[in-house]
């Protein structure tokens, strides 16, 4: 009876084939930040800052020396970038967090692809500020901007920031 069930799945598997390389397809094209159908498609940003014109201004941004690895080399867990817009101009947000840690440590970048720039904060909260507590966890947290944002730019990483139901 064994054999049978893992026959019928391997072969169901083998049918699925054709199917999952299409999926797989479509996820490629997802995850590299294209338009697809007309619409706007984000990227993580580990994949993003290896792109032309966002490579160059994540390696301004990220030249910091006192930045932990996992913020200057983008390897922390993200979610696909999205498009904000601010004063008619258009921006690409992305973010990210530690990994094992993303509650007190986080990532916030802001693309300008046409001027090829880019802004950000990495917020950081000590570890023994309890989690049950959102506002002393707030009031600790380290604010740390990177690429010299405006006042403008940091309002919108902070608004983008306060939106985030997980902070």
């Amino acid at each position: 009876m064994q054999r049978t069930i893992a026959s019928i799945l391997l072969a169901a598997g083998m049918a699925a084939l054709p199917v999952s390389a299409m999926a797989a397809t479509k996820t490629s094209a997802t995850q590299s930040g294209q338009n697809i159908g007309g619409g706007f498609q984000g990227d993580y940003l580990f994949n993003l800052v290896a792109k032309p014109g966002y490579r160059e201004a994540w390696a301004a941004l990220a030249a910091r020396t006192d930045l932990p690895s996992w913020v200057s080399t983008a390897t922390g867990p993200s979610s696909p970038s999205r498009l904000v817009f601010q004063d008619k101009r258009q921006y690409e947000l992305a973010s990210s967090c530690k990994q094992h840690d993303c509650a007190n440590n986080r990532l916030l970048v802001l693309f300008d692809k046409a001027r090829k720039q880019a802004w950000g904060v990495w917020i950081s909260i000590p570890d023994n500020v309890g989690a049950s507590d959102p506002m002393s966890r707030h009031a600790n947290a380290r604010y740390i901007w990177l690429g010299e944002p405006s006042g403008a730019i940091k309002s919108l990483l902070l608004a983008e920031l306060q939106s985030d139901p997980n902070w």
